[in-house]
């Protein structure tokens, strides 16, 4: 199955979805799922691509709510994730994909390769490593560990969060993440929607959120040491406003999401932590 999350960008996603037809094989299946009950874009999917399956939220759910609804209806046992302006580089990208979850049948999330508008990426030929962090606009999930697993914190603005706490969630109960250079993804992005205010400012309340989540209490230095990091990171890159609603909006975002709070093991983090730094690199499929 391949998944994509689209929003308000009908040009984005018809071009994604273009790009997936012309991929050998193609995926077996195609689902959009369209936030905030924009039903121009998901009549324009439909029209353009009437084979599509699209799924609408009322509501705006965001990326990662739209990713849970969107694993809850995949059919099969590999689900490709893609965001409306991101699409497979390689024609054969479904071809390795299989291969690799054969390979590689601890994994439970594929990482792929990515490339942005400005950031190209050199391939120096195929590796792989067990990493700690993934990115949902180029990854693949094993959709049997996720479906009696939490999935994703649903956030209209998730940056900084949904990815990062998933992951977190799949170390601690033992699952894999494969990242693979045999994969490659084309964002088509330059960023520069990180330099508004309320996103740049709900990415720095995220990272607060996430160990406020999951971080035992005597944990919370290291909580404090990533916040701090972070805020000065947002300075460093002019974003002066967006820092300020975070400082402003971090504790009402915190006590909106306390229910949610569900600590991990202090041990299960360090190690999270310790991959993040140091991943394991493991032999490719191709030698």
């Amino acid at each position: 199955s391949a998944i994509i999350t689209a929003y308000d960008r009908q040009e984005s996603i018809l071009n994604t979805l273009a790009r997936l037809t012309r991929c050998t094989p193609p995926p077996d299946e195609v689902l959009v799922h369209v936030d905030g009950n924009r039903e121009d874009v998901a009549e324009a999917i439909r029209f353009k691509h009437p084979d599509v399956r699209v799924l609408v939220s009322q509501l705006h759910v965001g990326p990662g709510g739209g990713r849970n609804r969107l694993l809850q209806e995949a059919r099969y046992p590999i689900v490709a994730s893609f965001d409306d302006d991101s699409y497979p580089s390689d024609r054969n990208y479904f071809t390795t994909l299989v291969s690799l979850s054969q390979v590689y049948p601890d994994a439970v999330v594929f990482a792929a390769t990515i490339s942005e508008r400005d950031h190209q990426i050199a391939h120096s030929g195929p590796r792989s490593q067990w990493v700690a962090d993934f990115v949902g606009c180029g990854c693949a999930y094993r959709r049997q560990f996720f479906e009696n697993e939490e999935q994703y914190v649903s956030l209209p603005i998730a940056y900084g969060m949904e990815e990062a706490d998933l992951a977190l969630r799949i170390h601690d109960q033992g699952g894999r993440i494969l990242f693979s250079d045999a994969l490659h993804v084309y964002h088509d992005t330059d960023l520069a929607h990180h330099d508004v205010p309320k996103v740049a400012g709900n990415q720095l309340a995220n990272t607060a959120l996430l160990p406020f989540l999951r971080y035992p209490i005597y944990l919370f230095p290291i909580a404090i040491f990533q916040f701090s990091t972070k805020f000065w990171d947002t300075l460093r890159r002019g974003r002066i406003r967006g820092a300020a609603y975070g400082l402003v909006t971090v504790v009402p975002h915190l006590i909106r999401h306390r229910r949610r709070r569900r600590p991990i093991a202090a041990k299960t983090i360090l190690s999270f932590l310790q991959l993040r730094r140091n991943p394991h690199f493991v032999e490719s499929p191709s030698h």
